[in-house]
């Protein structure tokens, strides 16, 4: 399951966590 996590820096101190889900992309890996 090749998904890109990301997680990004909130304004109010803290960390989003946003999982990207691999759509239709040929180079997925995992």
């Amino acid at each position: 399951m090749g998904g890109d996590i990301l997680i990004l820096p909130r304004e109010g101190g803290g960390t989003r966590v946003q999982i990207s889900l691999p759509k239709t992309t040929p180079h997925a890996t995992g």
